[in-house]
């Protein structure tokens, strides 16, 4: 049996398969970048028709996406990045072609039949920045499709409870473990279906208990 996770637990589950030699940090979100296409692949009929869009936040979460876009684009999928304004170093940092780039500060979400909601992940805290707030809200309003990594943005991972708004996401794909808050308060009700990618933690991670 899969043990449902804390957002703590998560962390630490990256640190000790990093630490403990037996997986590096690039080959993680290498795993997690490809699980979100081959996921992806399953879920969606046709994928190779369909337009996708990734909205990139800052930390693990944003990077599994750009990584993602670009698995996406190597297997002649259209796929667009749009950055939030705290993350446009890693344009330059990730080798991003600037044409896959959405330069406008509101991106028009009507030319996408996908969103791939790649901002926050597990990494929620506090009050959401007003751009955050914001664009969860436009992708929401949108209608387009959903799929969140690891956790529909906005929702914290322990609880459910989320930050005042939320990705209602019909898709989650979580990395690893899946996290207790998406079974819990928000976090049911936004998650969608959720898929489960395995990434690469070695046996002796995955053995231990929720706490």
């Amino acid at each position: 049996m899969i043990p449902v996770i804390s957002k703590s637990q998560a962390y630490d589950a990256d640190i000790a398969s990093v630490s403990g030699g037996y997986i590096s940090e690039k080959q993680l979100i290498s795993n997690a970048a490809m699980s979100i296409y081959r996921h992806s692949a399953s879920l969606i009929d046709d994928i190779e028709d369909r337009k996708f869009l990734f909205v990139i936040g800052k930390g693990n979460n944003g990077v599994d996406g750009i990584e993602a876009h670009k698995i996406f684009k190597n297997n002649n999928i259209f796929s667009s990045l749009f950055f939030m304004e705290d993350t446009i170093v890693e344009i330059e940092k990730h080798n991003i072609d600037l044409e896959d780039v959405i330069a406008s500060s509101n991106p028009d979400f009507s030319q996408y039949d996908y969103i791939i909601d790649g901002l926050l992940g597990i990494g929620a805290k506090g009050n959401l920045k007003s751009s955050y707030f914001d664009i969860i809200n436009k992708i929401n309003r949108s209608k387009r499709s959903v799929i969140s990594i690891d956790m529909p943005s906005g929702i914290y991972a322990d609880n459910g409870i989320d930050a005042g708004t939320s990705i209602k996401a019909d898709y989650t794909i979580t990395m690893g473990f899946p996290k207790k808050g998406l079974y819990f308060n928000k976090g049911k009700e936004n998650s969608g279906h959720i898929s489960i990618a395995d990434i690469g933690y070695p046996d002796k991670v995955k053995n231990f208990k929720s706490k």
